[in-house]
């Protein structure tokens, strides 16, 4: 049987608009603190688990063209288990750059679309089979507590059983 155990979820002090955790049963506390890659994880797994989020579609497709994107999943690669959690669903994906809020102006100068978005959303999933993309729409927190559960089950509790 597995021991209830309550972690401390670290947040890194450059996420702008942290999830707000209202499932308090799951962590013992929620702390600030840098961390070298993601934007969560928790704390004595940090070099295990990494969880980045995207907020928004408008800000992955503003992540997947940049080199440094790129270098972000290059650092992923080395954590057991990596994770990034996408804070909108793929029918937002497929449509962008409609519906997510961008003025017509704007809208004009993209020169990609939602399939495009797809596209390299996969073939990041191709290079990098250990990183998980997982669409959460409105879900992200019960997302993110059941990911940081299963791996702390899996790294702390059953090894001290």
């Amino acid at each position: 049987m597995i021991k209830q155990y309550n972690p401390t979820l670290i947040c890194d002090t450059r996420e702008k608009n942290p999830i707000v955790i209202s499932d308090n049963r799951v962590f013992e506390e929620v702390i600030r603190a840098k961390l070298d890659t993601g934007d969560y994880s928790i704390a004595g797994l940090e070099s295990y688990l990494c969880i980045e989020r995207k907020g928004c579609i408008s800000e992955f497709a503003g992540n997947v063209f940049q080199d440094r994107f790129d270098r972000e999943l290059e650092r992923m690669v080395a954590y057991k288990y990596a994770f990034i959690l996408l804070e909108f669903n793929l029918a937002d994906m497929l449509k962008f750059p409609y519906g997510c809020g961008l003025s017509k102006t704007i809208i004009k100068r993209i020169k990609y679309n939602g399939k495009l978005l797809l596209k390299k959303m996969i073939d990041f999933q191709c290079k990098y089979p250990n990183i998980h993309f997982i669409f959460c729409g409105d879900d992200i927190m019960e997302v993110l507590c059941s990911i940081c559960k299963r791996v702390v089950e899996k790294e702390l509790v059953e090894k001290r059983v």
